[in-house]
């Protein structure tokens, strides 16, 4: 077992806070709401679009629909990080990460403080920005990349594929 604490520190930025909020679920809930769009658009001009020799300029106009859609969705959830980030407070933006064999450590300067143990820690994503954990029973805690020197970085890799076995799915 990993005897060390690996220390990160990060002041987060917009471009965090959108990523963390780009879940897989709200992926899914976009790619919901294409399909839905499109099957709304198809069975209210169906006759439109089949009747005519040419179907082409109904489905351009569905497809169309469906794009402007999904980027009114986008920038409203853009939208939505931009004002919670605008309100949070510097102190809370300066992030400080502790982990151990025992848990995990999330506090900023404004003296908040989350422990997390290992056992409700699901599964593990690293992608090019970020280290992602998904809790148990819900949640998911976003670490960014760049809050760790390499060596530390190359712990927290250890320490995951250490706690998460094959549910650690890692880059390094």
């Amino acid at each position: 077992m990993t005897a060390q604490v690996i220390l990160g520190h990060v002041h987060l930025r917009f471009g965090d806070i959108l990523r963390a909020s780009w879940t897989p679920r709200i992926k899914i809930t976009l790619g919901v709401l294409a399909i839905a769009i499109t099957a709304i658009n198809i069975s209210q001009s169906s006759d439109l679009i089949f009747g005519q020799d040419d179907m082409v300029p109904g489905l351009i106009s569905i497809f169309v629909t469906v794009a402007i859609c999904i980027l009114i969705w986008f920038l409203i959830m853009i939208a939505c990080v931009a004002i919670g980030y605008r309100r949070m407070r510097d102190g809370h933006l300066d992030i400080t990460y502790e982990m151990s064999a025992e848990m995990q450590v999330i506090s900023d300067t404004s003296g908040i403080r989350i422990n997390i143990p290992w056992n409700i820690v699901k599964n593990a994503r690293e992608d090019r920005h970020a280290f992602r954990l998904n809790l148990k029973p819900g949640g998911q805690r976003y670490y960014p990349k760049r809050a760790f020197s390499e060596p530390d970085a190359i712990g927290v890799r250890v320490l995951l594929r250490e706690k998460l076995g094959m549910k650690a799915r890692l880059n390094g």
